[in-house]
């Protein structure tokens, strides 16, 4: 299977804290808060759904396997 990187400049802060949008309310119905403390960048080259991917991923395992807190 062949993977298509689309590479566009964008703000990797505005996807992490969509992302964030996206699963505070999972956060909240196990009692945990997401909280991201994001320093402003320059833009990056990348593709957004390959990131979006990479980090949902990485948050949702966080919400799964950490306790409550």
């Amino acid at each position: 299977q062949n993977l298509t990187i689309r590479k566009e400049s964008k703000d990797i802060n505005k996807i992490i804290e969509g992302i964030i949008e996206k699963l505070e309310f999972e956060a909240n119905a196990k009692q945990m808060q997401i909280e991201a403390d994001l320093s402003p960048l320059y833009t990056i080259q990348v593709d957004t759904v390959l990131m979006n991917r990479v980090i949902s991923n990485l948050i949702e395992n966080a919400l799964k396997y950490a306790g409550k807190g």
